[in-house]
């Protein structure tokens, strides 16, 4: 597990418990501990891929944002004190889509990555706290960051009240630099700054957006169109007659309301109907199987190649006489003489027509028929 590997020495379990959403981390790393997921020759290459500047980068000084027009104008504001942002920039490098892909089926949050280029003594953004959590991957160089207490706990990007003063200095409880291979988890609402010391610094901000509560009340929202009930017009009140009558005609069509949420909240299935919308509305980015956008065209050809399951949340469900699966969105539903082969390709990430027929009462034809579909729905590809 990815996570497992970045929280050393500490274990999932720790941190789940005494961190997740309630207070940052810092972790010491070896150099090389983030040496082969991304170093300067990439950057490079991402940023030498446009003849204008890259359409994913803005410029950030002291919170003020901007969009260079050229490299020349991009590398004067750095050396001004700009920090330069590399937005999204998992969607230009296969070895950071493919960690991020699997953290997020680890997490079963959406994640996203930015990168983050500074030159030293130069802020780029003012004390803030995010709305999400944050981890932060030192690449290159040194950071010195400072953590306060929240103002707010886990605000979230679209409420009534935020918090809007900086907490006091004592509030700090980590001020740490950070140099390569370190990692600090910051949750949200707790505020942070941070300014490169010595040298450049490069770090990538893995940002994990967390389901709350809100999230599990816009599903139910969507549930509860289903009932009629809820679909039904409130009462009209006169004027007349408004405020003699608001309460109790009001009264009368709440208290309906009421039963049919509680009703629906304590259905058995509450719980897998809300996980299963979880998995079917946790993104994923597509996996394109060129040449084989049509298919395997026989079996003679499916014995020659090799497969790969890329990460994604997913769920396997058996009944009696069927198995389906669920992801991005979708449900698909095959026969359960095809539960032992389906449960074979999800255990692994790599695999060929040897281990599936090894794993199948199927014949070769319709081996090959659950593959073209498997192919087809983008749950593996030609690998």
């Amino acid at each position: 597990m990815i996570i497992h590997d970045l929280l050393q020495p500490i274990s999932e379990y720790e941190f789940s418990q005494n961190y997740w959403g309630k207070k940052a981390l810092y972790l010491e790393g070896s150099k090389d501990k983030f040496s082969d997921l991304f170093n300067w020759q990439k950057l490079n290459e991402i940023l030498n891929s446009n003849i204008s500047p890259h359409p994913a980068i803005i410029l950030a000084k002291s919170g003020a944002k901007s969009t260079p027009k050229n490299h020349r104008e991009l590398i004067e504001a750095l050396r001004n004190g700009s920090t330069a942002v590399v937005q999204n920039i998992d969607q230009y490098d296969s070895k950071l889509s493919d960690f991020l892909d699997q953290i997020s089926y680890e997490l079963v949050h959406n994640t996203r990555f930015n990168l983050y280029l500074s030159f030293p003594s130069k802020a780029g953004y003012l004390t803030h706290y995010d709305t999400h959590d944050v981890f932060i991957f030192q690449i290159s160089g040194k950071k010195k960051w400072r953590i306060f207490s929240e103002t707010i706990k886990n605000p979230l990007f679209v409420q009534k009240k935020h918090g809007v003063s900086i907490p006091r200095e004592d509030c700090i409880y980590i001020d740490q630099v950070l140099t390569e291979g370190d990692l600090l988890y910051i949750p949200r609402g707790h505020w942070h700054d941070a300014i490169a010391t010595e040298e450049l610094s490069v770090h990538l901000t893995l940002a994990a957006f967390p389901r709350t509560g809100i999230y599990f009340m816009n599903w139910i929202m969507n549930e509860l169109t289903e009932i009629l009930e809820f679909r039904n017009n409130f009462p009209l009140i006169y004027p007349s007659d408004r405020e003699s009558s608001i309460r109790a005609k009001y009264h009368e069509h709440i208290n309906t309301l009421k039963k049919q949420l509680i009703q629906f909240l304590e259905e058995p299935n509450l719980i897998d109907n809300f996980y299963n919308y979880i998995v079917s509305n946790t993104t994923s980015r597509p996996n394109f199987g060129l040449p084989y956008i049509n298919g395997i065209e026989n079996a003679d050809k499916l014995k020659t190649l090799n497969f790969r399951r890329p990460p994604r949340i997913f769920r396997l469900i058996s009944e009696e006489s069927s198995i389906f699966i669920v992801f991005n969105g979708k449900k698909i539903t095959l026969p359960s003489i095809c539960s032992s082969i389906i449960e074979f390709v999800f255990s692994q990430e790599f695999f060929n027509y040897e281990g599936l027929k090894l794993n199948s009462n199927l014949d070769d034809v319709d081996i090959l028929k659950l593959i073209n579909l498997l192919l087809e729905e983008e749950i593996i590809i030609v690998n």
